[in-house]
Parts: structure tokens; sequence; C-alpha cells
């Protein structure tokens, strides 16, 4: 049965493939192997756009929702082959986000915003 929505489509829960330890893949490899486990993880959802890049792809369909703690283990055996900018980018992404949106120690901007409204409070 088939409910309808992004977050569940489709039979049932399906299995996403391990990847087997093996020599180090390229560039263009892990781009295509990442976009085949992304179709795999979709599934029969639509998405609004594809992009070259896996990780852009991801992002701007808001893929990472449909990662959960079984798709992350499947995927880090993907993980494991990929270069290393590769892997930096996708854990990046896994963690949620370009380091700039994470929440994180203010900045001196931010602090000073924070007293002139403790500030503005107090009076």
């Amino acid at each position: 049965m088939t409910t309808s929505g992004f977050l569940r489509a489709g039979q049932g829960p399906g299995s996403l493939p391990r990847i087997p330890e093996g020599p180090p893949w390229t560039f263009d490899e892990s781009d295509r192997r990442a976009h085949d486990f992304l179709r795999l993880l979709v599934g029969e959802r639509e998405l609004r756009e594809h992009l070259d890049d896996p990780v852009e792809h991801a992002r701007a369909n808001g893929l990472m929702l449909l990662f959960s703690a079984d798709a992350e283990e499947a995927f880090e055996t993907y993980l494991a082959r990929m270069p290393a900018p590769r892997v930096e980018a996708w854990r990046d992404l896994i963690a949620g986000g370009a380091s700039s949106e994470a929440f994180g120690p203010l900045t001196l901007e931010e602090q000073l915003d924070e007293r002139q409204v403790a500030d503005a409070l107090q009076a």
C-alpha cells in the first residue's frame, strides 16, 4: 500500500545496499555511487530538481530527512571508499549542514546584540 506524502512512499522498507571494502573510488565514481544510493533512498518520491553534485542534490531536495539510522549505517560503507573531500562534504551535510549554519558559540556581533536586548529589558 502506498502512503502519499514525502516521508512515506512505496510498498515498505527497502534494504539499502552496503558496499564491500575495496580500493578508493575516483571523484566521478563517488558521485555516481552517491546518486545511485540517493535514488534507492528516495524510492518513488518526486524530487524538485536534479543537481550533478550529489551533496547539493541531497541538500536542495531535503533528502537528509530520509537519512534514518539504517541509511546512515549503509552510507558509511560508501564513505569508506570516497576521496577525503567528498567524505568531508557528506559528513558536514549529515551533521546538519555547513558549519556556518550550525549552532555554536555566539559571534562578537551576536554577543553585542544579546547585551543590547538584555539592557533594553532591564530599562
